[in-house]
């Protein structure tokens, strides 16, 4: 086998080891697109949840809001009139 063969041959395992390179990459890149939108999923997920909760515990205050009642700072709890004053407005 001569010298220029060997350089062939070389080249040609190159040139494979670099397009298997690539093909792993690109599932590599897949497989994190997939995991990052799970998690993106899921933080949106845990928002609606927290927002569900805040709600419920505060369903007077909504249902003031729903009716077009003033919502006044007095109350059993003066948070409640900030937190949904931000979310009317």
């Amino acid at each position: 086998m001569a010298l220029a063969d060997i350089a062939n041959v070389a080249e040609i395992i190159g040139v494979i080891l670099v397009v298997v390179t690539l093909i792993f990459l690109t599932l590599q890149i897949q497989q994190n697109t997939r995991a990052l939108k799970a998690t993106t999923t899921q933080n949106v997920m845990n928002g609606e949840t927290a927002m569900m909760s805040v709600l419920v515990e505060h369903a007077d205050v909504w249902d003031k809001i729903q009716s077009g009642a003033p919502l006044t700072p007095g109350g059993r709890n003066p948070q409640s009139h900030r937190t949904f004053q931000s979310i009317h407005d």
